[in-house]
């Protein structure tokens, strides 16, 4: 980020641009848990030192060959960082179709979305949209899935355990509460990498609240449950490589594959949420 002295004007506004847009595809598109989301906001503050640096040094008169290839490197990242951001900025408008809205599936506190959004740039999620393998058709209800991680006062991932809530009123149709967190997972099953979970048919939707805490879950098969009834806690269970809650909507799946139904986009609290956010 370090400007080079006695550098020519034209130089000096791509060089500029060009950190700007990387910075800004960093910060919207960026899985920023550890370090935590506030730390692109001490990059901005860096950056807004070197420009203020690199402007008040004293500028070549001349116009050397270096410079041309300069002006076109840094075009070429002012090009790259505006079609990333452009895509995670673009990744906040929900598809078309039919929105589940639920309510917060999460007790009161701080939390951030590690995975969320219309464009797989801001959601790994959406590479099972296609269904391309057998393992995408048995998770393809998860493709407009939401991961929420909980965090501390300083922006760091919580330790303390967090309460995870029914977000809406319905019927428990699948249950399994004996993973270990952080254990190996049975790849053969076709539920194991959701871990411990619950699965709460509400309306014509299927809601999935997965990696719950091993002895945590509160309900069992065929349970009535009401919305912002606890039913476990967050937890680190099945294909999970940090403490979070995913949480998808879709149209009731197979016997033989529960989580196979169309899937659905979600609004919770009103919000279509991204990575980045924090409800």
């Amino acid at each position: 980020m370090a400007f080079l002295p006695a550098r020519h004007m034209p130089t000096r506004i791509f060089q500029s641009l060009g950190t700007a847009a990387i910075l800004l595809a960093l910060h919207l598109a960026g899985l920023w848990i550890t370090p935590s989301w506030w730390t692109p906001w001490i990059y901005w503050g860096l950056f807004a030192i070197a420009v203020w640096r690199g402007w008040c040094m004293q500028t070549r008169p001349d116009f050397a060959a270096v410079d041309y290839a300069l002006i076109l490197f840094w075009a070429g990242l002012s090009g790259f960082g505006g079609w990333v951001s452009m895509q995670a900025l673009d990744a906040r408008t929900p598809p078309p179709g039919e929105i589940a809205d639920l309510a917060a599936p999460l007790a009161a506190g701080r939390y951030y979305v590690a995975n969320g959004g219309s464009r797989e740039i801001v959601s790994s999620h959406l590479r099972t949209l296609p269904r391309a393998t057998i393992g995408q058709r048995n998770y393809w209800g998860q493709s407009y899935g939401v991961d929420i991680t909980a965090m501390n006062r300083w922006g760091l991932m919580a330790s303390e355990p967090t309460m995870v809530l029914a977000p809406c009123a319905g019927r428990v149709v699948r249950a399994h509460s004996g993973a270990a967190d952080g254990g190996p997972v049975d790849r053969t099953s076709a539920t194991a990498k959701a871990g411990n979970y619950a699965l709460i048919r509400c309306g014509h939707f299927d809601i999935l609240l997965a990696h719950l805490r091993k002895g945590s879950l509160r309900i069992a098969l065929g349970d009535l449950v009401h919305q912002g009834q606890p039913i476990g806690a967050l937890g680190n269970s099945g294909a999970s490589d940090m403490p979070h809650l995913h949480i998808h909507a879709q149209r009731p799946g197979t016997a033989a594959a529960p989580f196979s139904g169309k899937p659905s986009p979600m609004r919770i609290d009103g919000r279509y949420l991204v990575r980045g956010d924090r409800p």
